[in-house]
């Protein structure tokens, strides 16, 4: 019988950290959108938000990483989105977000923040 969480990180190729913050989606024509954060990894994160978004959607996302000793570092990534669950528990719909090339200063600003205690 599959077991689709252990399916799921099978698939994924970077651990996640937690990560309890908002964010904002930010679409061409359109307001930035309010989110919630989950976690992060180099190859993405997860969100939770307030409407469905289709799989493969096109976005952008805006992160304010804390990191220690110093101003949080605002990141602006492109990200498909994965996958999308409405999630009774989050609230919202629980979305899956793949980034797309990021900037090497958002992959260091990730990579401090994943590499911090806690």
């Amino acid at each position: 019988m599959n077991n689709p969480a252990v399916a799921s990180q099978e698939r994924r190729q970077h651990a996640r950290k937690a990560f309890h913050s908002v964010a904002y989606v930010l679409l061409t024509g359109r307001q930035p959108i309010a989110v919630r954060t989950l976690d992060i990894s180099p190859g993405g994160m997860a969100i939770v938000a307030p409407a469905n978004p289709p799989a493969k959607m096109n976005c952008k996302i805006r992160i304010s990483l804390p990191v220690k000793l110093r101003a949080p570092t605002v990141v602006e990534i492109q990200a498909t989105v994965l996958h999308s669950v409405l999630s009774r528990r989050e609230n919202g719909f629980k979305v899956g977000l793949h980034f797309v090339h990021p900037a090497p200063e958002a992959k260091q600003a990730i990579a401090a923040f994943l590499s911090a205690p806690g």
